[in-house]
């Protein structure tokens, strides 16, 4: 920090060569030596020196700003002044231990500020539970139509898994219509492939002038089928009764 009307640099110098003087004179009383030469004989009683203001700083924010105590040491040294005691030095640090509690006392709120302060926290509080109110109404809807959109999307798998099953159904039924009207062509083919060979021979028997023996055996043993299926379904019928 620039001091203003900062001294030349030999008064300073001259300055704490007269502080160090100052703070050294009760030591050099206690000993009670005295040093003959005189290259070694120091005056203590030359105080012709400025000494500038270096007293605590005190923070612009606080209310005491204005009417802060100085250090101990931030004694005008114009005229000739006794160096600090102990006493000094803890009359200072009370004096500012009060000063701080004071500013914090400034610090405290009073019942106004505190019902205002109150006031804006219960309006904040009411803005923020009005967001989390509607937050939580879009978030209802969203899953609300999250629901809905399962609900259709199931329908609509069930539905092509029916319309899936019911093809497969219908690819089956008509394989297995076509099987049996193959094999049912498949035996009509083969009867008529009898008849017609029975009827050849029947044919060429007539034209030898012979009767077809052949002919006349199947002609016997139809009619015995004939029989014997009748004779099975009346035993079946009087089981059953």
């Amino acid at each position: 920090m620039m001091l203003d009307h900062s001294p030349e640099p030999s008064d300073t110098l001259q300055a704490n060569d007269t502080l160090s003087d100052v703070f050294m004179e009760p030591l050099l009383d206690q000993t009670g030596t005295s040093f003959e030469p005189s290259e070694y004989n120091f005056d203590f009683s030359d105080h012709n020196y400025r000494y500038y203001d270096v007293s605590t700083p005190c923070s612009s924010l606080s209310p005491a700003s204005s009417s802060c105590l100085q250090s101990p040491c931030s004694f005008t040294l114009d005229s000739p002044s006794p160096p600090p005691t102990t006493a000094d030095f803890c009359e200072f640090f009370q004096a500012s231990g009060s000063l701080f509690e004071k500013d914090f006392s400034n610090l405290t709120l009073s019942d106004q500020e505190q019902r205002e302060l109150y006031e804006a926290a219960k309006i904040i509080q009411k803005a923020y539970r009005s967001y989390k109110g509607r937050q939580q109404q879009e978030q209802d809807k969203e899953r609300a139509a999250a629901i809905i959109i399962q609900n259709y999307y199931r329908r609509y798998k069930q539905y092509a898994y029916f319309k899936q099953m019911t093809h497969a159904a219908m690819v089956i039924q008509n394989g297995f219509r076509s099987y049996c009207e193959h094999k049912r062509f498949k035996k009509n083919q083969e009867g008529s492939v009898g008849i017609q060979s029975y009827y050849r021979n029947y044919k060429e028997g007539n034209r030898e002038g012979t009767p077809a023996s052949g002919l006349k055996r199947t002609y016997s043993q139809r009619r015995q089928h004939q029989a014997a299926r009748k004779i099975q379904q009346f035993m079946r019928q009087s089981k059953n009764k």
